[in-house]
Protein backbone atom coordinates (compact mmCIF):
# COMPACT_ATOMS: atom_id res chain seq x y z
CA UNK A 1 0.00 0.00 0.00
CA UNK A 2 2.66 2.88 0.82
CA UNK A 3 4.92 1.27 -2.80
CA UNK A 4 1.89 3.14 -4.49
CA UNK A 5 1.92 6.26 -2.91
CA UNK A 6 5.33 6.70 -2.79
CA UNK A 7 5.74 6.49 -6.44
CA UNK A 8 2.77 8.99 -6.49
CA UNK A 9 4.94 11.50 -4.35
CA UNK A 10 7.70 11.29 -6.57
CA UNK A 11 6.11 11.93 -9.86
CA UNK A 12 4.24 14.95 -7.96
CA UNK A 13 7.36 16.17 -6.50
CA UNK A 14 9.81 15.53 -10.07
CA UNK A 15 7.05 16.65 -11.98
CA UNK A 16 7.26 20.16 -13.53
CA UNK A 17 5.70 23.12 -12.59
CA UNK A 18 4.53 26.73 -13.74
CA UNK A 19 6.51 29.14 -11.79
CA UNK A 20 5.03 32.35 -10.23
CA UNK A 21 5.59 35.58 -10.20
CA UNK A 22 5.08 38.51 -7.59
CA UNK A 23 1.14 40.14 -9.35
CA UNK A 24 2.22 43.48 -11.37
CA UNK A 25 -1.17 44.11 -9.96
CA UNK A 26 -4.62 42.87 -8.23
CA UNK A 27 -5.65 41.31 -11.86
CA UNK A 28 -2.60 40.41 -13.67
CA UNK A 29 -0.61 37.59 -12.09
CA UNK A 30 2.64 36.26 -14.54
CA UNK A 31 2.84 32.41 -15.51
CA UNK A 32 5.94 31.34 -16.78
CA UNK A 33 5.44 27.61 -18.26
CA UNK A 34 8.61 25.55 -17.40
CA UNK A 35 7.64 22.20 -18.78
CA UNK A 36 10.57 21.43 -21.02
CA UNK A 37 9.95 21.69 -24.76
CA UNK A 38 7.89 25.05 -24.44
CA UNK A 39 8.62 28.67 -25.23
CA UNK A 40 7.43 30.45 -21.91
CA UNK A 41 4.00 32.34 -22.18
CA UNK A 42 2.92 35.99 -21.48
CA UNK A 43 0.93 36.58 -18.15
CA UNK A 44 -2.51 35.80 -17.73
CA UNK A 45 -4.64 38.70 -17.00
CA UNK A 46 -8.13 37.44 -14.78
CA UNK A 47 -11.01 38.18 -16.34
CA UNK A 48 -13.86 40.29 -14.23
CA UNK A 49 -15.69 38.30 -12.37
CA UNK A 50 -18.85 37.96 -14.12
CA UNK A 51 -17.22 37.02 -17.22
CA UNK A 52 -15.03 34.16 -15.67
CA UNK A 53 -18.42 33.28 -13.82
CA UNK A 54 -20.26 33.01 -17.37
CA UNK A 55 -17.93 32.04 -19.94
CA UNK A 56 -17.76 28.06 -20.07
CA UNK A 57 -20.62 27.88 -17.78
CA UNK A 58 -20.80 24.29 -18.37
CA UNK A 59 -17.61 23.64 -17.29
CA UNK A 60 -18.50 24.41 -14.49
CA UNK A 61 -21.76 23.38 -13.87
CA UNK A 62 -20.98 19.92 -14.54
CA UNK A 63 -19.14 19.35 -10.84
CA UNK A 64 -22.91 19.54 -9.48
CA UNK A 65 -24.03 16.26 -10.50
CA UNK A 66 -20.94 14.35 -10.23
CA UNK A 67 -20.34 15.40 -6.40
CA UNK A 68 -24.34 15.79 -5.38
CA UNK A 69 -25.09 12.14 -6.90
CA UNK A 70 -22.10 10.91 -5.37
CA UNK A 71 -23.14 12.35 -1.53
CA UNK A 72 -26.65 11.51 -2.30
CA UNK A 73 -25.31 7.52 -2.95
CA UNK A 74 -23.48 7.49 0.01
CA UNK A 75 -26.49 9.21 2.16
CA UNK A 76 -28.57 6.48 0.84
CA UNK A 77 -26.15 4.06 2.30
CA UNK A 78 -25.81 5.79 5.42
CA UNK A 79 -29.35 6.42 6.03
CA UNK A 80 -29.94 2.21 6.36
CA UNK A 81 -27.90 2.77 9.53
CA UNK A 82 -29.02 6.38 10.04
CA UNK A 83 -33.30 6.68 9.14
CA UNK A 84 -32.89 10.65 10.33
CA UNK A 85 -30.09 10.76 6.82
CA UNK A 86 -32.79 9.60 4.37
CA UNK A 87 -34.35 13.14 3.90
CA UNK A 88 -31.46 14.70 3.44
CA UNK A 89 -30.52 11.97 0.74
CA UNK A 90 -33.86 12.92 -0.61
CA UNK A 91 -32.82 16.32 -1.23
CA UNK A 92 -29.48 15.48 -2.64
CA UNK A 93 -30.88 12.71 -4.64
CA UNK A 94 -33.19 15.90 -6.32
CA UNK A 95 -30.81 18.39 -6.19
CA UNK A 96 -28.52 16.46 -8.29
CA UNK A 97 -31.05 15.39 -10.28
CA UNK A 98 -31.77 19.21 -11.09
CA UNK A 99 -28.45 20.23 -11.62
CA UNK A 100 -28.13 17.48 -14.61
CA UNK A 101 -30.91 18.99 -16.54
CA UNK A 102 -28.93 22.39 -15.77
CA UNK A 103 -25.58 20.63 -17.23
CA UNK A 104 -27.12 18.48 -19.70
CA UNK A 105 -28.62 22.14 -21.29
CA UNK A 106 -25.50 24.20 -20.84
CA UNK A 107 -23.74 21.52 -22.69
CA UNK A 108 -26.13 21.47 -25.60
CA UNK A 109 -25.26 25.23 -25.92
CA UNK A 110 -21.95 24.23 -26.95
CA UNK A 111 -22.45 21.46 -29.16
CA UNK A 112 -22.60 24.19 -32.36
CA UNK A 113 -18.70 24.69 -31.17
CA UNK A 114 -17.87 21.41 -32.11
CA UNK A 115 -19.30 20.73 -35.62
CA UNK A 116 -16.46 19.69 -37.99
CA UNK A 117 -13.70 19.79 -35.73
CA UNK A 118 -11.74 16.44 -34.51
CA UNK A 119 -13.40 16.09 -31.20
CA UNK A 120 -16.68 16.32 -32.52
CA UNK A 121 -17.26 12.46 -32.70
CA UNK A 122 -16.44 12.27 -29.36
CA UNK A 123 -18.72 15.31 -28.15
CA UNK A 124 -21.30 13.50 -29.73
CA UNK A 125 -21.12 10.32 -27.88
CA UNK A 126 -20.39 12.57 -24.51
CA UNK A 127 -23.56 13.71 -25.23
CA UNK A 128 -25.37 10.44 -25.58
CA UNK A 129 -23.84 9.51 -22.40
CA UNK A 130 -24.66 12.93 -20.56
CA UNK A 131 -28.01 12.18 -21.55
CA UNK A 132 -28.37 8.89 -19.92
CA UNK A 133 -27.33 10.73 -16.77
CA UNK A 134 -29.72 13.55 -17.27
CA UNK A 135 -32.41 10.49 -17.49
CA UNK A 136 -31.53 7.80 -14.78
CA UNK A 137 -30.98 11.11 -12.14
CA UNK A 138 -34.70 11.48 -12.77
CA UNK A 139 -35.70 8.34 -12.41
CA UNK A 140 -33.85 7.83 -9.16
CA UNK A 141 -35.48 10.81 -8.08
CA UNK A 142 -38.53 10.09 -8.47
CA UNK A 143 -38.22 6.69 -7.71
CA UNK A 144 -36.65 8.11 -4.12
CA UNK A 145 -39.29 10.23 -3.77
CA UNK A 146 -42.61 7.67 -4.32
CA UNK A 147 -40.94 5.02 -2.88
CA UNK A 148 -39.05 5.68 -0.09
CA UNK A 149 -39.17 2.60 1.91
CA UNK A 150 -37.82 0.82 -1.10
CA UNK A 151 -34.25 1.34 -0.15
CA UNK A 152 -32.84 -1.31 -1.80
CA UNK A 153 -33.94 -0.66 -5.49
CA UNK A 154 -33.20 2.73 -5.24
CA UNK A 155 -29.10 2.05 -3.89
CA UNK A 156 -28.69 -0.22 -7.17
CA UNK A 157 -30.59 2.76 -8.97
CA UNK A 158 -27.51 4.92 -7.75
CA UNK A 159 -25.05 2.40 -8.46
CA UNK A 160 -26.40 3.14 -11.88
CA UNK A 161 -26.46 6.73 -12.06
CA UNK A 162 -23.04 6.93 -10.58
CA UNK A 163 -21.47 4.65 -13.27
CA UNK A 164 -23.20 6.86 -15.73
CA UNK A 165 -22.01 10.05 -14.26
CA UNK A 166 -18.83 8.53 -14.15
CA UNK A 167 -18.76 7.60 -17.98
CA UNK A 168 -19.77 11.12 -19.04
CA UNK A 169 -17.23 12.76 -16.88
CA UNK A 170 -14.73 10.48 -18.24
CA UNK A 171 -15.86 11.60 -21.48
CA UNK A 172 -16.33 15.28 -20.86
CA UNK A 173 -12.99 15.37 -18.99
CA UNK A 174 -11.59 13.98 -22.88
CA UNK A 175 -13.41 16.45 -25.00
CA UNK A 176 -12.66 19.52 -22.74
CA UNK A 177 -8.77 18.17 -21.95
CA UNK A 178 -8.08 15.47 -24.43
CA UNK A 179 -5.32 15.87 -26.82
Amino acid sequence: MLGPLLVLALAVATAPHPTLAAPADSATVAVSDTTPGRAPRGPYVMPPLGKGILDHLHNKLVHFPIVLGLAGLVLLVLAGRRPELLPVAHATIWLAAASAVAAYFSGRFLEEAFKGRPKEWLMQVHLRASTAVTLASGVWAVFVGLQPRRRGIALVLGVVVVVFIASAAYLGGLVAHGR
